[in-house]
């Protein structure tokens, strides 16, 4: 995909381990990157450079919670692209002890913030999926050959987290189909 240099890029989760090397490799490309991260897991000091100078100005991030449909709105609003990273997740233990509130909390996340791209009229939504939303066998393979999308059904992930990532790529995908987002 060609994003152009001049599009305002957000990126939700911006400030975790992912999100904040994409956000630095971005903004070493040139980009004009915002951050919306909560800094549950994510810190703000993953996005300083190797001379301690923050990658963004203070004034592109947004500390917020964004199952909170007001917040997403709020970040959203006036972005051309939205790379969507957040979601709760925090190893294996909490997630399977926590599957619940895992869970619904990244349904939310994952339909605010696509709700708000869709009513904010963002060019570009893209949604970070993960290998936790394959079905558990194929992750229990030693060795596994690189997953394809259609591995993914029929579906059976292991864990709460998983499959709020695969209900938030199948939303996403929906939008697409129904040309509610590019």
């Amino acid at each position: 995909m060609q994003i152009k240099k001049k599009y305002k890029i957000l990126v939700t989760g911006g400030a975790g381990m992912i999100g904040s090397n994409l956000v630095k490799k971005l903004v070493l490309k040139g980009y004009k990157v915002y951050v919306a991260d909560n800094l549950w897991r994510g810190k703000k000091k993953y996005l300083f450079s190797k001379n301690n100078k923050l990658v963004i100005p203070e004034k592109n991030f947004y500390q917020v919670d964004l199952s909170q449909y007001k917040n997403c709105l709020k970040v959203t609003n006036k972005m051309d692209v939205v790379v969507h990273l957040a979601d709760v997740v925090a190893g294996i233990n909490y997630v399977f002890s926590n599957e619940s509130f895992v869970f619904n909390s990244n349904i939310l996340i994952n339909s605010n913030t696509l709700k708000a791209c869709i009513a904010n009229k963002v060019k570009k939504y893209i949604y970070a999926g993960t290998a936790c939303s394959y079905p558990k066998s194929k992750q229990s393979i030693i060795n596994p050959p690189p997953f394809k999308e259609e591995d993914v059904y029929p579906a059976e992930p292991e864990s709460a987290y998983g499959w709020s990532k695969l209900m938030g790529e199948y939303e996403a995908e929906l939008a697409f189909k129904e040309k509610l987002i590019d």
